[in-house]
C-alpha cells in the first residue's frame, strides 16, 4: 500500500504545474508561448521530478526493485534534465535576437547569478564529503571548493552550463558570422557529448570528476536544439501551428513509443559495459540514441503542449526563483537516507523535499545578497546628489567586496600549491612506496607477508590500504603471491549455467578491474603472466593449490573489515570465508576451498554472491636497473 501512496507526491506537482493554467481556445494559440516565465514555471516542476527522480532511485536500486507505479520516476531523470538544457539555449538565442547589446556584460550577468550558488553549495557539501571518505587531503578539499571535483554530482549541470554560456559569449562576439558563431557552439556541445561518451565512468573513491558518467551527456543535445528554436523560432512555429492537429497526437505516441524503446535499449545494451580491455563503445553509443531520440520527442511534446496551455500560478513564481538552488541543494537533504528501512517512504519523500524546499530558499536569499553586493560594487558610481548614507553603504560594501577578493586570491594560491604538492607526492612519494614493496619482494621466503598495491580493505578508514600477499611459491626471478584476505565477495558468473574460468565474470573482474586498480602503472611492469591462465591477475586452480602444498593457516581465508561489510560469505566467530578457485572444465559449479581449508567441488553454484576472492599474481624478484 505504502508504494502507492508514494504517487501523491507526482501528483502534487502536477496539480500544482496545472493550478490556474490558463487553457486556449479552440483554433487559437497562447499568446507569447515558450516566454520566459513559462520556462521558469516548467523549470521548477523540473528540479521537484529530478529529486522524485533520486529518491525512487535510492528505494528502487535504480530501477531494479519494483515499487509499484512511482518506479516508473527512476527512468525520467533525463526529461527533466532535458527542459533545463532545452530552455537554457533556447533563452540565450531568444535575447540574444530581440535584445540590443545583449553581449554587453554577459559574462558577469549570466555566469554570477549561476556561479554563486554552484561555489556556496561546494562549502556546503564540504563535510559529508569529509564524512563518506570523498575527501582525504587537502587538494581534494581545495579542489571540491572550487568545484574541480565534485562533491555535489548534481553540480554537473552547472559545470555544463556555464562552459556553453563562455563558449557562446565567445562564438558571437568575436565571431561576425552568427550563422558560423551558432555552428561552432554546436560543435562545442556535440564536442562535450563526445568527451563524456569516451570517459569511462569515475570508479575514484571521490567519484565526482567531470564527465565521467552517461547523466553528464545524455540530455545536453537538447542544448544545441534550444538554441536551434530559438534561431528559427518563426519558421518553426509556422510548421507547428500549420499541423497541430496531427502534430500533438503523433507527438504523444512518438513519446510513448520512444520512452519504451529507450527503456529496452537500455536493459539491453546501457552504459555500463565498459572494462579496461574494452571500453563497450557500440553499447554506449545505441544507448545514447535512444536516448536522445527520447529526449527530443519529449520535449517537442511538451512544447506542443504549451502552445496551448500556459502554467502561471503563484506558487510557481515564488518557486522560480530558486529552482537552480533546489537543483543543487536537494542531494544534501538526502545524504542520511540509503537503502535502509529506518524511515517509512512515504515520510522520507515528504521531509526531503520539504527540507530542500526550505534549504533552497535560504541559499537563494543569501545568494542574492552577495550578488546585490557584487551589483553595487561594480557599478560603484556616485554623484553630487548621493546621500551620506548611500556613501557610507559603498564604503562598506567595497570594503567586504575587497576582503573577499583577497580571500579568494588566496584560496586560489592554496589550490595551486596543494596541485604541485600532490604531484610531488603521486610522483616521489609513490615511487618510493614501488621501492620498498620491491626490497620486501626480493628478500621474501616462501610463508612470508609482503605488500604489493593498495585496495580499500577497511571503511573505517581514510582512502586506501596496503594490499598484504603470502609467497607461496618462490623461483629465481619470480615469487608467487595469494591474498592474504578474502578481500571481497562474488559471482563466478552471475547467470545460473555451466562455465569455466576463461568464460566467468569472476575472471573478466580480475583482468580488468584487478589488474588496474589495484596496482599502479609501476607495479603492473613488474607483474607477470601466470602459464596456466595467462592472466596477470587470476585465481589459483585446485591443482595448483595441491602442488603448493600450503598450510591450513594460509588456505583458511579471514576477510576484511570492507568485505565483510559487503556481504562476503564468513562462518564462525573467526569470521572466515570460503573462496573460489578457478575451474578450467564447464561446470554448474565452481570449485572453492572451504572455511575449513579443504578444496571442495559441487557445493557452491557458480551464481553465489558471496564467495571470497583471493586474487594470486606474479612478481618479478629482480629490480629493474
Amino acid at each position: 500500500m505504502e508504494n502507492y501512496i508514494l504517487c501523491i507526491y507526482p501528483m502534487a506537482i502536477l496539480v500544482i504545474l496545472f493550478w490556474g493554467c490558463k487553457i486556449a481556445k479552440k483554433g487559437e494559440f497562447q499568446e507569447d508561448f515558450w516566454s520566459v516565465s513559462d520556462s521558469k514555471n516548467l523549470q521548477v516542476a523540473a528540479a521537484y521530478g529530478v529529486i522524485l527522480h533520486h529518491l525512487t532511485q535510492l528505494i528502487t536500486k535504480y530501477g531494479e526493485v519494483n515499487k509499484g507505479p512511482i518506479t516508473i520516476m527512476s527512468d525520467m531523470g533525463i526529461l527533466f534534465t532535458s527542459v533545463f538544457f532545452f530552455y537554457s539555449g533556447y533563452g540565450l538565442m531568444r535575447s540574444l535576437s530581440t535584445k540590443e547589446n545583449y553581449l554587453d556584460g554577459f559574462l558577469y550577468k549570466r555566469i554570477m547569478v549561476i556561479l554563486i550558488p554552484f561555489l556556496l553549495t561546494n562549502i556546503l557539501y564540504l563535510l559529508p564529503g569529509m564524512a563518506e571518505g570523498r575527501i582525504t587531503n587537502l587538494y581534494g578539499f581545495m579542489t571540491s571548493i572550487f568545484g574541480f571535483t565534485l562533491m555535489n554530482t548534481n553540480a554537473w549541470f552547472v559545470i555544463e552550463i556555464l562552459l556553453f554560456y563562455l563558449v557562446f559569449y565567445l562564438a558571437f562576439r568575436f565571431i561576425r558570422n552568427k550563422r558560423a558563431a551558432l555552428v561552432t557552439l554546436i560543435s562545442f556541445v556535440f564536442a562535450i557529448i563526445l568527451t563524456g561518451l569516451l570517459l569511462r565512468h569515475d570508479t575514484t573513491r571521490i567519484n565526482g570528476h567531470w564527465f565521467r558518467g552517461e547523466w553528464w551527456y545524455n540530455s545536453t543535445i537538447l542544448f544545441a536544439v534550444g538554441l536551434l528554436f530559438g534561431k528559427y523560432r518563426e519558421k518553426i512555429v509556422r510548421v507547428l501551428k500549420k499541423g497541430y492537429k496531427v502534430l500533438m497526437p503523433l507527438s504523444i505516441a512518438a513519446f510513448v513509443g520512444a520512452f519504451l524503446l529507450e527503456r529496452d535499449v537500455r536493459d539491453a545494451y546501457g552504459y555500463y559495459f565498459e572494462t579496461y580491455t574494452s571500453m563497450g563503445y557500440p553499447e554506449k553509443m545505441i544507448t545514447l540514441l535512444a536516448q536522445m531520440l527520447l529526449c527530443i520527442v519529449f520535449m517537442l511534446m511538451l512544447l506542443l503542449v504549451t502552445m496551448k496551455i500556459r502554467f502561471d500560478n503563484f506558487l510557481l513564481k515564488k518557486a522560480s526563483t530558486f529552482s537552480l538552488e533546489l537543483f543543487l541543494i536537494h542531494g544534501l537533504c538526502m545524504t542520511n537516507y540509503s537503502y535502509e528501512d529506518e524511515m517509512p517512504r512515504f515520510i522520507m519523500y515528504g521531509v526531503t523535499l520539504i527540507g530542500a524546499t526550505v534549504a533552497a530558499v535560504f541559499l537563494s536569499f543569501a545568494d542574492r545578497k552577495i550578488i546585490e553586493v557584487l551589483y553595487d560594487y561594480r557599478s560603484g558610481k556616485l554623484d553630487e546628489y548621493t546621500t551620506p548614507e548611500r556613501m557610507a553603504k559603498q564604503k562598506r560594501t567595497k570594503k567586504y567586496v575587497k576582503r573577499g577578493i583577497y580571500v579568494f586570491i588566496a584560496l586560489t594560491g592554496l589550490l595551486v600549491v596543494c596541485f604541485v604538492l600532490n604531484l610531488f607526492d603521486i610522483t616521489v612519494g609513490e615511487y618510493e612506496h614501488f621501492e620498498e614493496e620491491l626490497v620486501m619482494i626480493n628478500q621474501a621466503k616462501v610463508g612470508s607477508t609482503v605488500c604489493y598495491g593498495q585496495f580499500d580493505t577497511d571503511y573505517l578508514k581514510d582512502g586506501t590500504e596496503n594490499l598484504e600477499w603470502i609467497v607461496v611459491e618462490e623461483k629465481e626471478d619470480r615469487v608467487l603471491l595469494l591474498s592474504k584476505y578474502a578481500l571481497f565477495g562474488y559471482y563466478y558468473n552471475q547467470k545460473h549455467k555451466k562455465t569455466a574460468y576463461q568464460y566467468s565474470d569472476i575472471r573478466e573482474l580480475l583482468v580488468n578491474e584487478g589488474y588496474y586498480e589495484l596496482f599502479s602503472k609501476g607495479e603492473r611492469e613488474y607483474m607477470l603472466p601466470d602459464e596456466d591462465s595467462g592472466d596477470y591477475v587470476f585465481l589459483l586452480s585446485a591443482k595448483q593449490l595441491e602442488e603448493l602444498n600450503l598450510t591450513e593457516d594460509i588456505l583458511i581465508a579471514k576477510t576484511t573489515p570492507m568485505g565483510e561489510r559487503m556481504g562476503i560469505n564468513m562462518d564462525g566467530q573467526d569470521k572466515h570465508s570460503w573462496w573460489w578457485l578457478r575451474g578450467d572444465e564447464r561446470d554448474l559449479y565452481g570449485p572453492i576451498v572451504t572455511s575449513e581449508g579443504k578444496i571442495s567441488f559441487g557445493e557452491k553454484e557458480v551464481n553465489r554472491p558471496t564467495g571470497g576472492v583471493r586474487p594470486a599474481i606474479w612478481v618479478k624478484k629482480t629490480a629493474k636497473k
